[in-house]
């Protein structure tokens, strides 16, 4: 029982001094991203079964989805994840407003498809020049 109360007091201190110097307009914005980071990296894990193009294609589309934004309408207008854009311009019968919002999620979807790409283009020099560094390093005498 103590172990529990001592990590629930952990827990709090720690979000305490997470929340302290935050500002309290940027909370939500500063929630969305830390949850969009760490769902795109439990569906990287859950895709872990699935052949590596396939799962580079359906990590873009879920980073596309997540993480495309867009500008809520209203008197006060702030940033805002695109797909609940689409959805309400879709909902309310608005062509203009899902069609932009999904123009947007496309955009992020190639543009995360181009990064992933020149990852697999830079990873195997890295690779190269690592081993160069091993090899070089083993054969210093001791």
């Amino acid at each position: 029982m103590d172990f529990v109360l001592y990590l629930i007091q952990i827990t709090l201190d720690l979000w305490d001094l997470l929340t302290r110097y935050f500002n309290p307009e940027l909370l939500p914005m500063g929630a969305y991203i830390v949850c969009s980071a760490l769902a795109l990296g439990l569906w990287w894990f859950a895709l872990s079964l699935v052949p590596a193009r396939l799962r580079r294609l359906l990590w873009a589309v879920a980073a596309a989805v997540l993480i495309s934004p867009t500008v809520t309408g209203g008197g006060n207008p702030q940033l805002a994840p695109a797909n609940v854009g689409m959805l309400y311009g879709y909902a309310t019968d608005n062509a203009l407003l899902w069609q932009t919002n999904l123009l947007v999620m496309v955009f992020v979807f190639f543009v995360v498809l181009l990064l992933q790409q020149l990852w697999l283009e830079i990873k195997p020099y890295h690779q190269k020049v690592a081993a160069r560094k091993v090899s070089q390093t083993d054969n210093l005498p001791l």
